[in-house]
């Protein structure tokens, strides 16, 4: 059994030959949701701290003491910071609500607090703040848990913190909400406009792309047309049945904020019929419009293309989904076009 922290002074002082004199100094607060101040004296030393109950304000005088003793007095203590680094994680891990230890929550990387973090993220990305908002109250009075949910508006993302206060609720929240755009790579600006700037690679937009199997080097534009050039015709009728079903609505729109397909699907199954790969983009800026702006690419997975897209369309809107809708929904029209295209002047050129 895990060891509290009035079990731990006991033998601090125990090896020190001294005994720790608790005191019961005040009860403030209402009365359904009293605040019990200890206080502690071991020798010289004296701290005091509250809690919500006495066993609370008992506890979090005695880890009071400990780190006290250990950090700014001359009595020995054995194993001292495994004693610290024992403290610290047991705090982390029942949440308590004393005023001791409600300054520890979830920590950033870098030390920060989460709430002002999101809040930097928000801002380097021009976002309007995050939001948040209680979503509710449980337990018993003198033990009350918290539910805080925190919103980034324009967003599909909400994430939702539990905590002993309110406060603790907010930043476990806010950190949730920190991990989440990191995992959808959002959280750091900088480094999204990095990554992103070397998902454009300069190959991209070369003149000239050597041909890894063949060793040639063909102009761009030529490599582009030649993927047009040679659609296998067996596919002509799956490509209409799924162009048509979409393109040929009054759904797209020139913000694409109405529309009946899920245009990310169909592009799926259009680009698995062409043995390609697409890639959604999001830009790391909002428009001067203050919208989201997302680009599609789709590359041949032949190898010859050496991740030169053959199709690149663009979509903004004010919501982030919205935004990648109508780039995939431009995508499709776009490849209607340039199909049609190639169609048009082979039949031109024919004999």
């Amino acid at each position: 059994m895990e060891k509290t922290p009035i079990s731990r002074l006991q033998e601090i002082c125990a090896h020190n030959g001294l005994s720790p004199e608790y005191q019961l100094l005040s009860v403030e607060g209402v009365v359904h949701a009293p605040t019990f101040i200890y206080r502690v004296t071991v020798g010289e030393v004296s701290v005091s701290a509250t809690g919500q109950s006495k066993k609370k304000a008992k506890h979090a005088v005695a880890k009071r003491a400990i780190e006290t003793i250990i950090k700014d007095s001359d009595y020995q203590v054995e194993n001292a910071d495994i004693i610290l680094e024992i403290l610290k994680e047991q705090d982390m891990n029942d949440g308590n609500d004393v005023e001791v230890s409600e300054e520890v929550g979830d920590e950033e990387d870098d030390g920060t607090n989460p709430v002002g973090k999101l809040q930097e993220i928000c801002m380097k990305r021009h976002w309007r703040p995050p939001l948040y908002k209680t979503v509710s109250e449980d337990g018993l009075p003198h033990e009350r848990v918290f539910k805080m949910v925190c919103v980034i508006e324009n967003m599909d993302f909400n994430e939702t913190g539990v905590g002993k206060s309110k406060r603790l609720a907010k930043r476990r929240a806010a950190h949730l909400m920190i991990k989440r755009l990191k995992d959808e790579n959002l959280a750091d600006a900088e480094d999204v406009a990095d990554k992103n700037n070397k998902s454009f690679d300069s190959t991209f937009f070369d003149n000239y792309i050597e041909t890894k199997s063949s060793g040639k080097v063909i102009p761009a534009k030529q490599k582009i047309d030649n993927f047009y050039e040679h659609l296998k015709p067996e596919l002509s009728d799956k490509l209409d049945e799924l162009i048509n079903g979409c393109v040929n609505t009054e759904s797209v729109t020139e913000m694409g904020l109405t529309y009946d397909t899920d245009y990310l699907t169909v592009l799926l199954e259009l680009t698995k019929l062409l043995d390609c790969t697409f890639k959604v983009l999001t830009v790391p800026q909002l428009s001067y419009s203050n919208l989201y702006q997302c680009m599609v690419h789709i590359i041949p997975n032949d190898i010859s293309y050496s991740d030169l897209p053959v199709l690149t369309s663009w979509g903004s809107a004010e919501q982030l989904e919205d935004a990648k809708q109508t780039a995939a929904g431009n995508a499709i029209k776009l490849f209607s076009h340039m199909r049609g295209k190639q169609s048009l002047e082979k039949f031109v050129n024919e004999p």
